[in-house]
């Protein structure tokens, strides 16, 4: 795989004194955005029944990257608002060129203080006509309703048991709110429900995704356990299938 500076450079970002800046009027293959190739960026699932498929509008490496991966998180000064704009307005061209976002009856994404994945809710939900937006459907459980799968974790050699075992004891005795990044990236798997929706019981949630086609939208993707969660929260009221957008696959 090529070194994502090169695609920077195809792509048009550049890195100036005063922050960086983007130019995507020479989009060319194997620059950072994927959507304009998706058969060779999407992957496709079935899991109860329901299919579903994962599509990433850019990619970045965690080392190489990391000042133009921090400055598009933060959103500080040293991208412009323009920029911002012209990459959320590109990723969300390219999904409805990629799987037609007039075809999806429900958008839905999580609670999140991130100004990008307002945004890319926002122009998904207009680009596609009359389909229902749900903002906030999914928020962080208490640590309290955090469920362990211990017939994963009892089946672990016994050195590596205990390690799983002291996390399980640590998330259950701390207080305020759970965030995954308390927990190494290998132990995630045996960690359940900690993604719920946030109107369990609203009728128009249920009515929005059972038997209904679902665009989840979410910003960045690490270890892709958070995505997982709330992929599986949606499979268990059964829609017809659902597509997953992320803005940013960091690698």
């Amino acid at each position: 795989m090529k070194h994502l500076t090169t695609y920077h450079l195809f792509e048009g970002v550049t890195k100036q004194d005063d922050g960086f800046r983007f130019d995507f009027s020479g989009d060319k293959e194997g620059d950072i955005m994927s959507l304009k190739f998706p058969n060779k960026r999407m992957v496709k699932r079935t899991t109860d029944g329901v299919p579903y498929s994962y599509y990433f509008a850019y990619e970045f490496d965690s080392v190489q990257d990391k000042d133009l991966l921090k400055a598009i998180k933060s959103l500080d000064n040293s991208i412009d608002t323009d920029s911002i704009e012209m990459l959320v307005n590109k990723a969300v061209i390219g999904l409805d060129n990629a799987v037609k976002l007039n075809t999806f009856d429900t958008i839905v994404y999580p609670t999140s203080s991130s100004v990008i994945l307002k945004e890319m809710g926002d122009k998904a939900h207009t680009k596609s006509g009359n389909t229902v937006l749900i903002p906030d459907a999914f928020v962080k459980a208490a640590r309290t309703e955090i469920n362990f799968d211990f017939e994963k974790i009892n089946k672990l050699p016994e050195s590596t048991k205990k390690q799983v075992l002291k996390m399980v004891d640590a998330v259950k005795s701390s207080d305020g709110e759970f965030k995954l990044k308390e927990i190494y990236a290998r132990y995630r798997k045996f960690i359940n429900d900690f993604i719920i929706f946030n109107s369990e019981d609203d009728r128009k949630v249920h009515n929005a995704i059972v038997g209904k086609k679902i665009l989840l939208i979410d910003d960045y993707r690490t270890t892709g356990t958070t995505l997982k969660e709330m992929r599986n929260k949606l499979i268990e009221l059964q829609p017809s299938e659902i597509v997953m957008f992320l803005m940013i696959k960091v690698i």
